[in-house]
């Protein structure tokens, strides 16, 4: 099931923490409109001048490598299927540093799982059987450092096993070849990237985007300019799939070079975000001003530590445009710039823009009244 952001009540804001409502304003220029098709096009000119979303730079987490048993594993699988995979770590009751850590353990044991297929292939072939052992004692040697740079002490019978248990399990080693295959090396970053008092660190990515919206709502208000506002809501709705994705240091060796490791970032899940933004509005003929704020919530104690993942949509702007004369009427072009944010943890793992538009009809404003 689909994250999904709905209003929070006023009485509720406060008990969840979420960011204050915060009401935006603006006023009508004296410009007017020949047409609807014009009235559209400064609507449009206006979405693509909002500002591009920022990726987030986000702290880093501390990596120890958790031993990919079939518990833990499990957990990460959960995770990584799940199209709503940030509220399913604290669901799973993963932490981000145990969230890291089995991600780590299990991609380094697919790639160990891939170099004993290059070894069996090696040894059975007459042009390289002769130094397959020789050079298979290295890439062991190679996963046995990279283990115990993340903390932890395996042989290379525990390496077998590991291997042995993630092929054994097809939903397992599906979803980690996955995630492998979505991995993007950082080429200006290869090491193991040791910053962290001697500990290895990774860190959530954030996705960005930009949804320009092209619909418009209609609202009419009969008395529009004879009462000293109109007041209402409307709901705007928007469903988006995007990447939970991270950066991190695993192993990405080569037969020649087993000890080599890569600066990564991978794409752990596809999440998708339904948001009803409820947007309040009051209006006059002269301008109008415009709230709006959705939230999404999770929270669980992990390790006797509450944790929290959290999505929030909100409007963060307005501007309003032209009339347009319709008949003996005015159409007032109003346009709304919105946001949405989902965090885990603390960190923000996506960041979107969102920018719509609304009309008003009614009556047009006597001379001189704005």
């Amino acid at each position: 099931m689909a994250i999904q952001l709905k209003e929070i009540p006023a009485d509720e804001q406060k008990a969840l923490k979420v960011p204050p409502l915060k009401e935006h304003e603006a006023k009508f220029p004296k410009k007017t409109f020949g047409s609807a098709a014009e009235s559209k096009q400064a609507l449009k000119a206006w979405q693509k001048d909002q500002p591009e979303p920022e990726a987030k730079k986000n702290p880093n987490v501390g990596i120890k490598a958790v031993p990919p048993s079939a518990s833990n594993v499990g957990k990460l699988v959960a995770i990584a299927n799940s199209d709503a995979a940030p509220s399913e770590l604290v669901k799973q009751k993963v932490d981000e540093e145990q969230f890291f850590g089995i991600l780590f353990s299990g991609l380094t044991t697919w790639e160990f799982l891939r170099m004993e297929g290059e070894y069996k292939k090696r040894k059975s072939d007459k042009k390289t059987a002769a130094t397959a052992d020789r050079d298979w004692a290295k890439v062991v040697q190679a996963f046995q450092e990279a283990f115990a740079t993340a903390g932890m002490k395996v042989s290379a019978e525990q390496l077998s096993q590991y291997a042995k248990d993630l092929a054994g399990n097809k939903t397992n080693l599906e979803t980690f070849t996955r995630i492998a295959n979505s991995r993007v090396v950082k080429k200006d970053q290869q090491g193991l990237g040791v910053t962290r008092g001697g500990t290895l660190v990774g860190a959530f990515e954030t996705t960005v985007a930009t949804i320009i919206d092209p619909n418009l709502t209609a609202i009419v208000i009969p008395n529009l300019c004879s009462q000293p506002f109109a007041q209402g809501t409307f709901t705007r709705h928007w469903s988006h799939s995007w990447n939970f994705s991270v950066s991190l240091p695993y192993p990405c060796p080569t037969w020649t070079n087993p000890f080599r490791i890569c600066w990564s970032t991978i794409s752990v899940a596809t999440v998708s975000v339904d948001v009803g933004l409820n947007v309040g509005y009051r209006v006059t003929c002269c301008g109008a001003i415009v709230w709006g704020l959705a939230y999404a919530s999770a929270c669980g104690t992990l390790l006797g530590i509450t944790k929290c993942v959290s999505c929030t949509g909100r409007v963060n702007g307005v501007a309003g445009f032209g009339r347009t004369p319709v008949g003996s009427q005015c159409s007032y072009g109003i346009g709304v710039n919105a946001s949405i944010q989902c965090q885990v943890f603390g960190a923000t793992v996506f960041n979107a823009g969102w920018s719509f538009g609304f009309n008003v009809t009614g009556p047009c404003p006597p001379p001189g009244l704005c």
